[in-house]
């Protein structure tokens, strides 16, 4: 089932506003609390549904119907896709079948920055990168990225570490004026126990681990129930790696991590070299929450550039293009002062 929340004063529809905190209708301004309209919804109550979709010709389209404005839209189906937004009429439209079940999440943390605030964080960062092109801070280019609920697993493990080191001590004497360097070897052992809690690691193509890691840290202690009308109005995934396809990824880092805060403990030596690690793992779970990113794919040169943010703190990861009429440019202005500074020099000398 497709649903679209309605506005009871107006007639039109409702979306998740970060700074109100409330569902908010886009055409009266009419605001209502998120567990309000769950509860009405549950009821039937200022809802527009339709259906989901229908079989395929085999050309990869779905048939969605928008309960709104009545359009049928085909649509590519990528068999993610959880929320959008209809392009007939604009409403925000949520995917139910993919939003249940398996795929209905614990948790989220709700969007914070709304667009218009995104759009100025990329403008500001984006002047950072004097050679960026001027073409990345119009309105068309930044008026193409999407707040998308990505997606992510939160694991929590208890990790037991026992590490063997070779380490090595240098002792310098002096004799005679002559220094003489010796140096000491022992064998290091060390155990130590730490508890993650509430690691995250995307569940999503669209965001790479690496990135999520970047625009860490969110704020844990705004996660809330999930519940559908926060996604009114952004877009969504379901999960495309289970948990367990990407534990051991999760695990190695985790191992790296508590690798390095052991090998501190080993003090007052001028080198160390890791000789065995074992790690264990244990009271492991897991737990399936969204986490708010405003997303941009800038092109540029025939090249993309995918650019990330924190829909709670506005943190950025993204690396961004160089003009390469404004390197021109520059080389051009290098050129001719060194090229007027040899002419100058060549008539005084």
């Amino acid at each position: 089932m497709i649903r679209i929340y309605k506005c009871p004063s107006c007639g039109s529809y409702r979306v998740y506003s970060g700074k109100a905190g409330k569902m908010v209708c886009v055409h009266c301004g009419a605001e209502a609390a998120v567990e309000a309209v769950e509860q009405n919804a549950l009821q039937g109550k200022d809802l527009a549904v339709g259906p989901e979709g229908s079989d395929q010709a085999g050309n990869g389209l779905v048939e969605l119907r928008c309960p709104s404005c009545g359009v049928t839209l085909f649509t590519k189906d990528d068999g993610f896709t959880a929320a959008a937004t209809c392009p007939a009429c604009s409403q925000a439209t949520l995917i139910e079948s993919r939003l249940s079940g398996e795929f209905r999440p614990k948790y989220l943390i709700p969007f914070v920055l709304d667009k218009k605030e995104a759009k100025e964080a990329f403008k500001a960062w984006s002047r950072k990168g004097r050679l960026t092109p001027g073409s990345f801070r119009t309105d068309a280019n930044l008026d193409k990225m999407k707040g998308v609920y990505v997606p992510a697993w939160f694991y929590t493990y208890t990790v037991n570490m026992a590490m063997s080191l070779d380490a090595e001590k240098k002792k310098t004497t002096k004799s005679g004026g002559v220094e003489t360097t010796t140096k000491e070897t022992y064998l290091v052992e060390l155990k130590t126990q730490a508890t993650y809690e509430k690691v995250p690691f995307s569940a999503a193509e669209s965001l790479p681990a690496q990135s999520l890691e970047v625009i860490e840290p969110y704020d844990y202690t705004k996660l809330v129930d999930f519940a559908l009308p926060y996604l009114s109005g952004f877009f969504a995934e379901k999960y495309h790696f289970t948990a367990e396809e990407l534990s051991e990824r999760v695990k190695e880092a985790l191992k790296a991590d508590l690798m390095e805060a052991t090998k501190k403990e080993a003090v007052g030596y001028d080198s160390l070299t890791e000789r065995d690690v074992q790690a264990g793992f244990m009271d492991g779970k897991t737990e399936y929450v969204y986490l708010p990113v405003w997303m941009l794919q800038y092109e540029y040169g025939r090249k993309k550039f995918p650019l990330y943010m924190n829909g709670q703190t506005g943190k950025i990861d993204g690396t961004l293009p160089v003009s390469r009429l404004k390197v021109l440019v520059i080389f051009g202005i290098v050129f001719a002062v060194v090229l007027i500074a040899l002419i100058l020099l060549g008539r005084f000398c």
